[in-house]
């Protein structure tokens, strides 16, 4: 177990100080969780090797989020690693499904194997998909990515410029105004129908969400009607629409938020015309999936996948249904018990470890503390069953 103190501030502006709590544990027979010493905070974004296609990285995706919000307004669910099977196929289905007291979420994700556009008789069609045993649950393999020939023949250089003097090297490298917002590392994105021959169509879809060779080709500004990208990694911080809670927003054609996003409760209709100053900033903290992170785990539930076991079998997480009673003790004599929520699931299905992070948080403190205050502060924690826990900030 791991403690960190932190400051920041809730979404009504009032001050907060909060105790994190994280826990490791190696995933067990039938999903029972065994408590490890190998937990630590990131203190910032770990990517994935990159590789590098014509001066752009190609993909900057995440091993591990930063782990030290201070505010998240619901749990993210996050699980990497791959689907496995114990015979080759061609089309498979994959099912998870988190189930608790409080909780019921499902998902199914449609596997493909590789395909490509390809001229066959003078007209388009779908190659045959290509066999597979094991594929990757990761953006690379979803619907997404970036119009290359569109980007180098229409693109704005000037435009380029200017942004990649405000993004890192891994976010300047991958951002493109011809890429798909919701996941520029994906496959199968075009604005123009130049690129449709060749193209690399996604393995990953959801079953209501699948690309058709009628809608592969739509206009830049109809980003917001495209299919939504099938997986369950982390979303980095460049991927719409976790970046748009901080002020950044690609047009759209009706100059609206598109509709899943209002539609899940993530983004206000009209926030592309609001001031920035009233974007919904704490939703940036969310670093799971879209879908993945709208509602509010409390540490009770079982979590399946169906076929992202080690040998094929499934995948399974029996959450241990206890939760952390945190109490602190201020660099001033003061002393108060912190109201606890349950911030984060991360199972790595290729390594079998699961990973959580509790926060107590203390609402409308003051902002007023001496520079050595988190130093000079005490957190103990004890751990009870979830009905003796006071679990609601």
């Amino acid at each position: 177990m791991a403690k960190l103190v932190v400051e920041g501030e809730a979404p009504d502006g009032r001050a907060t100080i909060s105790a994190l709590i994280g826990c490791s544990y190696k995933i067990g027979t039938n999903g029972d969780l065994s408590l490890t010493n190998e937990f630590e905070f990131t203190m910032e974004p770990v990517y994935r090797a990159s590789r590098t296609k014509e001066g752009r990285i190609r993909p900057s995706l995440l091993v591990r989020d930063f782990d030290c919000w201070s505010w998240k307004e619901q749990t993210d669910l996050v699980i990497q690693g791959s689907a496995r099977f114990s015979a080759e196929h061609t089309e498979k289905r994959l099912r998870m499904s988190c189930a608790g007291n409080r909780t019921q979420l499902e998902q199914e994700i449609a596997l493909t194997g590789d395909r490509r556009v390809e001229r066959r008789g003078g007209t388009h069609v779908l190659s045959d998909p290509v066999p597979f045993s094991e594929l990757p649950i990761s953006w690379e393999r979803a619907y997404g990515g970036t119009d290359e020939l569109a980007e180098a023949r229409y693109g704005d250089s000037e435009l380029r410029e200017i942004v990649s003097k405000q993004f890192d090297d891994f976010e300047r490298a991958a951002w493109s105004e011809f890429s798909y917002p919701r996941n520029p590392a994906g496959r199968g994105y075009l604005v123009r129908p130049d690129g449709l021959e060749g193209l690399v169509w996604p393995n990953l879809e959801y079953p209501d969400q699948r690309l058709t060779l009628d809608s592969v080709v739509k206009p830049l500004e109809n980003w917001g009607e495209r299919p939504i990208p099938a997986c369950w990694d982390w979303s980095p911080g460049i991927f719409f629409p976790r970046i748009a809670s901080i002020g950044s927003f690609p047009p759209t054609a009706n100059g609206e938020s598109p509709e899943p996003e209002v539609s899940w409760g993530l983004l206000p209709k009209n926030l592309p015309s609001e001031h920035v100053l009233t974007y919904p900033v704490h939703r940036y903290a969310q670093g799971a999936h879209p879908t993945l992170s709208r509602s509010r785990l409390i540490g009770d539930e079982r979590i399946e996948v169906n076929a992202m076991g080690l040998s094929g079998g499934p995948l399974v997480v029996q959450l241990n249904g206890q939760c952390p009673i945190v109490s602190m003790e201020l660099w001033d004599g003061s002393a108060f018990e912190l109201q606890t929520v349950f911030d984060l699931v991360h199972i790595e299905g290729d390594s079998m470890e699961v990973r959580v992070v509790w926060r107590g948080t203390a609402v409308g403190v003051s902002p007023h503390r001496p520079v050595d205050w988190m130093e000079r502060s005490k957190v103990d924690v004890r751990w009870a069953k979830l009905s003796d826990a006071v679990t609601e900030v």
